[in-house]
């Protein structure tokens, strides 16, 4: 047995958590893996009778950290990113991107912070 990271990530019940629950369980049944989407095993519903809520558990695959954290690195240690780096980068993005596109969904929260680097 091989012990692999994985990372959960909780959210709140919100009108907006449905639509992209939606999306990543259609994404995730394609059937078409792509390297550039982040690996999603399972979703938990689970309500909390006492404070009346209900919180979603996303069970994914670990990433190292956010483009934001790595940019923000590499300006703390006054390094420059090769222009390559930088094409490998947005191609990997837009891959992904595509790969979602081709399945009917739009990516409403691009930004650095959710850019993960796995």
């Amino acid at each position: 047995m091989t012990e692999q990271k994985c990372a959960m990530k909780v959210v709140s019940d919100d009108p907006d958590i449905k639509a992209e629950l939606a999306a990543i369980q259609a994404i995730c049944k394609s059937g078409f893996p792509n390297p550039h989407i982040i690996r999603v095993y399972g979703i938990l519903l689970r309500d909390d009778d006492v404070l009346c809520t209900r919180h979603t558990f996303i069970h994914m695959e670990f990433c190292n950290g956010t483009l934001e954290s790595y940019l923000d690195d590499m300006r703390s240690h006054h390094a420059s990113i090769e222009p390559l780096e930088i094409a490998e980068i947005m191609i990997q993005i837009l891959t992904g991107l595509g790969h979602c596109h081709t399945l009917g969904f739009c990516h409403r929260d691009l930004k650095l912070p959710n850019s993960m680097f796995c």
